[in-house]
């Protein structure tokens, strides 16, 4: 349960960053001009990598 609850713990705290928190765009402003699509696979993509 401590490896599964750090991982969603990772993804959720990038999730808030880059939908609440980064308002500024200065740390995700790279992915601008990427389409909805592209980022949700960039983050699915993400998620799926070994832990």
């Amino acid at each position: 349960m401590g490896p599964f609850l750090a991982f969603l713990l990772i993804i959720l705290t990038l999730v808030i960053d880059f939908c609440w928190l980064d308002k500024d765009r200065k740390r995700w402003g790279w992915m601008k001009d990427w389409s909805n699509r592209n980022k949700a696979l960039f983050f699915i993509g993400f998620s799926w990598c070994p832990v």
